[in-house]
């Protein structure tokens, strides 16, 4: 939160309209990060669950092994020991889709600069601003964001 304000009040400083045009683009980091952050939370902690639930089947049949191979249920055992890492197997595939999706939206980073870039020269060029001003507020609007 510090980074957000911090950055946004550098940039207001050093290239006010280049800070204002960058800043809806800025909480464009931020949404989807928060919410995805709060999705690989959740699936986490149902990972975790699925996870403790293998372990206590495994637990169970090592701890009585010979109860489990003297009425012959190791099938059983290994079925019920399968269907938990199942659940944890598809867990960990949610796991990746979202973190995917959290690499995947911060691309948008690299079209943001581009929009950065274009309007700092413009700023440059006719308003006659101060480029290494201009290069530091981009980079704090950048970073305000992430």
């Amino acid at each position: 939160m510090t980074l957000f304000f911090g950055g946004l009040a550098v940039a207001f400083v050093f290239a006010w309209r280049l800070a204002l045009a960058g800043l809806p683009f800025s909480v464009l980091f931020v949404v989807p990060s928060v919410v995805l952050g709060k999705r690989l939370a959740a699936a986490a902690g149902e990972a975790r669950a699925a996870y403790e639930e293998a372990g206590g089947v495994a637990e169970q049949a090592v701890a009585s092994i010979r109860t489990v191979a003297s009425c012959r249920a190791e099938r059983r055992t290994l079925e019920r020991f399968g269907r938990a890492l199942a659940r944890s197997t598809a867990l960990g595939v949610k796991q990746g889709l979202i973190k995917g999706a959290v690499i995947g939206s911060m691309g948008v980073i690299y079209a943001v600069w581009s929009f950065l870039s274009w309007l700092g020269s413009v700023l440059v060029i006719r308003f006659h601003a101060q480029g290494g001003h201009v290069f530091v507020a981009s980079i704090c609007i950048v970073l305000s964001g992430m």
